[in-house]
C-alpha cells in the first residue's frame, strides 16, 4: 500500500479553540501533521471515531488535541494502516439514497407503531392503571366539564329516574355488568353522550330530546356501556398522552399533556375498532332485551344531519353511514 500523499485538515491543539490549517499524511505507522510546526504521532495512540454523515471526521490526539479531516482516499489509507474499519451499516447510511430509504423506513415504522403497537400497549397499560387513579382522573375531568361546559339537567327527576331504572333493568351480554354511574347534564354544545374512565356515563338533555323513543335512548346508553366495558376512554387517553408526551419532548413542553384530557373527552374521536366494539355490544344488549336497533340508528342519523348543517365539533361518536348500515342490518328480519 502506498502512503497517502497528504491532505488538508484543521488542527486543534487542545489548549485554545483556534483552528490551524494544516496538511497531514500517513507514513508507515505514523501520522504526520504539517503546519506551523511538524507533529509525528504514532497511529496506535490516535483515537478514530465512527463517521457522522455529512460531517468531517475528528481524530483524537494525545494531550486533548484533535485533527479534523474530510472523508476520502487519504483517510481510508490511514484507517487501513491503523487497522480500523467502519461498521458496514454506517457506510451505507453515508450514501444519500440509502439515508433516504432508511429515513422512510423509520417513518413507516413509526406509523405502524402508532396504528398497531400503540393500541396494543394502551390496552395492556389500561389493565395496570390502579382504580384509584382512574377514579381521580374521571372525577377531575367531570369537575372541569361541569365548570365550563355543562349545567344542571333540565329533565324532570321523574324522567331521569325512568331512564336510570330502564338502564339498570337491561339484560346485558355475558361477561358481567360494567360498574357505572349515569349522570344527566345540560350541554351548551348540543347532543352528546360519553363515558369517563371512572365509570361515569354522561347523558345530555339534548340527546334525550333527539331520540325518537326510549328504546333509542337505551340504545345510546348500551353503546356507552360497550365503551365502558372495553375501557375505551382510558385507552384513548393513554394513547393520546403517549403521543402528546413524545411531541412535548420533541418541542420541549410537556406541561399540557394531562391538562388536555377534558378537551380530549369533548372532541374524542374513538377509533373505528372501538366504535365497532361498542356498536356490537349495543346490538347484543338490545337483542337480548327484545329491542330494535333502528332507534339508535335514527339517533346517529339525526346527529349526522345536525353536524353537517351546523358544523358542530362536539361529537365523541361521529355517526357514519357504515355504522348506521351495520345497526340496521343487525335488526331481526321478519
Amino acid at each position: 500500500m502506498t502512503d497517502a500523499q497528504g491532505a488538508e485538515g484543521r488542527f486543534f491543539d487542545g489548549r485554545t479553540s483556534r483552528a490551524h490549517a494544516v496538511r497531514w499524511e500517513c507514513r508507515g505507522d505514523t501520522l504526520r501533521i504539517l503546519g506551523e510546526t511538524e507533529l509525528r504521532i504514532p497511529l496506535s495512540v490516535v483515537e478514530i471515531p465512527e463517521p457522522t454523515p455529512s460531517a468531517p471526521r475528528r481524530l483524537g490526539l494525545p494531550g486533548g488535541g484533535m485533527l479534523e479531516v474530510e472523508e476520502g482516499p487519504e483517510l481510508a489509507g490511514l484507517l487501513a494502516r491503523a487497522g480500523a474499519r467502519d461498521a458496514p451499516w454506517l457506510r451505507v447510511l453515508g450514501r444519500p439514497s440509502w439515508s433516504l430509504f432508511f429515513g422512510l423506513l423509520f417513518v413507516a415504522g413509526l406509523a405502524l407503531g402508532y396504528l398497531f403497537g400503540l393500541p396494543a400497549a394502551a390496552r395492556l397499560a389500561a389493565g395496570l392503571v390502579p382504580q384509584g387513579a382512574e377514579r381521580s382522573l374521571g372525577a377531575g375531568t367531570l369537575e372541569m366539564l361541569d365548570r365550563h361546559v355543562f349545567t344542571a339537567s333540565t329533565l324532570t327527576q321523574q324522567r331521569q329516574d325512568a331512564i336510570t331504572n330502564a338502564l339498570a333493568a337491561l339484560r346485558l351480554p355475558p361477561g358481567g355488568r360494567p360498574a357505572y354511574r349515569l349522570l344527566f347534564r345540560h350541554s351548551r354544545y348540543g347532543p352528546n353522550a360519553f363515558t369517563l374512565p371512572s365509570g361515569y356515563i354522561i347523558l345530555t338533555d339534548e340527546i334525550v330530546s333527539l331520540a325518537p323513543a326510549d328504546d333509542a335512548v337505551l340504545g345510546v346508553l348500551a353503546h356507552e356501556l360497550g365503551h365502558l366495558r372495553g375501557r375505551h376512554a382510558l385507552r384513548s387517553f393513554i394513547q393520546a398522552t403517549a403521543v402528546g408526551a413524545v411531541v412535548g419532548l420533541l418541542l420541549g413542553d410537556t406541561s399540557t399533556v394531562l391538562m388536555g384530557f377534558p378537551a380530549l373527552v369533548l372532541d374524542l374521536k374513538y377509533s373505528r375498532d372501538f366504535e365497532r366494539e361498542a356498536d356490537d355490544y349495543a346490538i347484543a344488549t338490545l337483542h337480548a332485551n327484545g329491542l330494535s336497533t333502528a332507534g339508535l340508528a335514527r339517533v346517529l342519523r339525526a346527529m349526522q344531519a345536525r353536524e353537517r348543517s351546523s358544523a358542530s365539533y362536539l361529537s365523541s361518536h361521529p355517526p357514519t353511514d357504515e355504522r348506521i348500515a351495520h345497526l340496521l342490518e343487525s335488526a331481526p328480519q321478519p
